[in-house]
């Protein structure tokens, strides 16, 4: 059973109730994040964080929620980041290249 709150504060789960709570959330293929969460003691908001947390930190790999893709690790962000940013870069100097030739071949 769940403590009792005090002073409108709820109790904090420990890090090893949150790791089984999400390793059981991600390694059930069926398994419903209200269920889980319940079975756990917290509210779904709360176990969404869990789980996003987890992944981010690269401890568990997420799996995806109602078509939302899994969320990145940090390692996996700061690539995303970088190769956007080459990508960028990359179509400004294309477009300028294009500009370049187009002006030569005007007659």
């Amino acid at each position: 059973m769940a403590a009792k709150k005090k002073h409108g504060r709820a109790r904090r789960a420990s890090p090893q109730t949150k790791n089984a709570a999400v390793t059981e959330y991600n390694s059930t293929p069926d398994a419903k994040l209200k269920d889980v969460a319940a079975k756990y003691g917290t509210s779904v908001m709360t176990m969404s964080k869990w789980v996003r947390e987890a992944a981010a930190r690269g401890e568990q790999p997420a799996k995806r929620v109602k078509g939302r893709p899994a969320p990145v690790s940090e390692p996996e962000e700061s690539e995303l980041r970088r190769l956007r940013a080459e990508n960028a870069e990359l179509r400004r100097k294309l477009h300028k290249a294009m500009e370049l030739l187009l002006d030569r071949t005007e007659i």
